[in-house]
């Protein structure tokens, strides 16, 4: 019978363990590599995405990486601050939430869905700068 107990405070104590590590895990930021974003086009391409979606998902991607701070890390904020950065650079919205899908994309296939950036921008409501 003290065995059992003892069984089950441990499982107890494991299954808190785990939830709290979980818990840590969502709430910490994600660390981005080049190597990263090469598996997940090749994983494109072997699902039989096409040439030219895996040229914009790549170039998008480098643009993020390279947007990202020295550590590379993606945080709850950090997707919304870039969209905001190519909106002040003056890129059409179409060209923005195609770069914030692609992005959205990767986050998903890292298991890191909770930094995602929900809604598009709405393709006549942004002026765009004269040239």
């Amino acid at each position: 019978m003290a065995s059992r107990m003892a069984v089950s405070k441990e499982t107890s104590f494991k299954n808190k363990s785990q939830r709290s590590v979980e818990s840590a895990f969502t709430a910490q930021n994600c660390t981005i590599s080049p190597n990263q974003i090469r598996a997940f086009l090749l994983d494109l391409q072997e699902k039989g995405c096409v040439e030219g979606t895996l040229k914009k998902y790549g170039h998008d991607l480098t643009t993020f990486y390279h947007y990202l701070p020295k550590k590379k890390q993606v945080g709850p904020d950090t997707l919304l601050a870039w969209r905001r950065q190519l909106v002040a650079r003056g890129y059409a919205a179409q060209t923005i939430n195609g770069a914030v899908s692609a992005v959205n994309s990767f986050l998903e296939y890292l298991g890191r869905r909770e930094f995602q950036l929900q809604g598009q921008l709405k393709l006549g409501a942004m002026q765009r700068p004269e040239l």
